[in-house]
């Protein structure tokens, strides 16, 4: 077996140190093919100290709805499990540009997910951030 090299034993460490503190929580069952273009949005939220069982729960239910009410989306949600309460984070797969507009345009105007959004106070930071738009 060849030897690693610094930089591939901190790759290493620094991969399986990530995969390690992050726990997936949910996901949709829509399969997304990545040999075709679409549109990633990760979303992360600081869960307020105590407010754990909370968080989860929220994170569910917007990850499920969203899942269950838009067609062309898939939602994972994971959270981290290091850190003074951790954080949530949601990755946004739609299969296509078209998807993610449709998305953007229905999503203000949502009475679903603008009540699941409501009972974010007090339970996330404000605001929740996007932390990376990538397109594949």
């Amino acid at each position: 077996m060849p030897k690693l090299n610094i930089r591939s034993r901190i790759f290493l460490v620094i991969s399986v140190t990530t995969l390690l503190s992050v726990a997936f929580l949910s996901s949709g069952d829509k399969s997304i093919d990545s040999s075709q273009p679409g549109l990633r949005i990760h979303y992360s939220a600081v869960i307020l100290e105590g407010q754990l069982d909370r968080a989860l729960k929220i994170a569910e239910e917007i990850t499920e709805y969203a899942n269950k009410n838009y067609s062309g989306l898939n939602v994972q949600v994971y959270r981290e499990v290091v850190g003074e309460g951790g954080k949530i984070h949601w990755f946004m797969d739609f299969e296509n540009m078209e998807k993610a507009e449709e998305f953007e345009q229905k999503n203000s105007n949502d009475a679903g997910l603008s009540e699941i959004r409501d009972s974010f106070e007090g339970v996330f930071e404000d605001p929740v951030e996007v932390v990376m738009r990538s397109i594949y």
